[in-house]
C-alpha cells in the first residue's frame, strides 16, 4: 500500500492528473482479470471511479482510442457475446450496456447520463414459468458513427442505427433509424385546474 502512494505521489508530481492515474489502475486490472478478452487500440481508455466492466463466460470488449467512461455507467457482456465501442467515444453518467448477443457502436459517439442499451429481452410466452426462468430472446444492436444519444433514451434489441443521427432525450427506439435522421419519442404533457371553475384543461405537446 505504501509503495503504490509512493508512486502515485510521483505522478502527481510530474503532471499527471489524479482521474488519469486512476484509469491507468483500471486499465491494468482490468487486463489482469480478463486477459485478451478486453481488447484496447491505446491506453487512452478512461474509466471513472464507479464505472463498472463485467464480462462474463467467453464475452468481450473492444475499446478504441479515446474513450471516455464516467461514473456510474455499467458495461456487461454475457455468453459470448462482444461490446465493440469506436475511437472518440463518450459515456456520461449512469448508462447501462448490457450484451448477450452483441453491441456495436461506430467512433465519435456521445451518449448522454443514464441511457440504456440492450440486446435482449426476458422470453415471457410460456405459462405457468416464472419469466426468470424461460431465457432471453438476443438480437445484435448496431450503432453508426456520429451518434449523439440524448439522456435516458433507451435502445432496444436489434435496432441498427445509421451514421449522422441526433436521439432524443427519452426516447424509446425499437426500430431501426436510417442515417441522417433525427429521432425523438413525442411527449403530450396535459395541465389540469387545480380547482373545479377554472379554465378547461391546457395541453401542451413537447417534441
Amino acid at each position: 500500500m505504501a509503495h503504490r502512494s509512493i508512486l502515485i505521489d510521483r505522478l502527481l508530481e510530474r503532471g499527471f492528473h489524479a482521474k488519469d492515474i486512476y484509469s491507468f489502475y483500471r486499465i491494468v486490472r482490468l487486463k489482469l482479470r480478463y486477459g485478451a478478452r478486453v481488447h484496447l487500440a491505446s491506453p487512452s481508455l478512461g474509466m471513472e471511479r464507479g464505472s463498472t466492466l463485467l464480462l462474463e463466460k467467453q464475452a468481450s470488449v473492444r475499446f478504441g482510442n479515446l474513450v471516455y467512461v464516467r461514473k456510474g455507467t455499467d458495461i456487461e457482456a454475457h455468453d459470448s457475446a462482444t461490446i465493440e465501442v469506436g475511437d472518440r467515444v463518450f459515456f456520461s453518467k449512469d448508462c447501462t450496456i448490457v450484451a448477450r448477443a452483441g453491441i456495436r457502436i461506430g467512433s465519435d459517439c456521445l451518449f448522454g447520463e443514464q441511457v440504456s442499451i440492450y440486446d435482449h429481452n426476458h422470453r415471457h410466452s410460456e405459462k405457468g414459468i416464472p419469466f426468470r426462468e424461460q431465457g432471453f430472446d438476443s438480437r445484435a444492436v448496431v450503432i453508426g458513427n456520429n451518434v449523439w444519444v440524448g439522456a435516458k433514451a433507451f435502445i432496444a434489441a436489434g435496432v441498427m442505427i445509421g451514421d449522422n443521427v441526433v436521439i432524443g432525450a427519452g426516447a424509446i427506439i425499437t426500430k431501426n433509424v436510417p442515417s441522417n435522421t433525427v429521432a425523438f419519442t413525442r411527449v403530450t404533457t396535459e395541465l389540469r385546474p387545480l380547482h373545479a371553475g377554472q379554465e378547461s384543461m391546457i395541453r401542451l405537446d413537447r417534441q
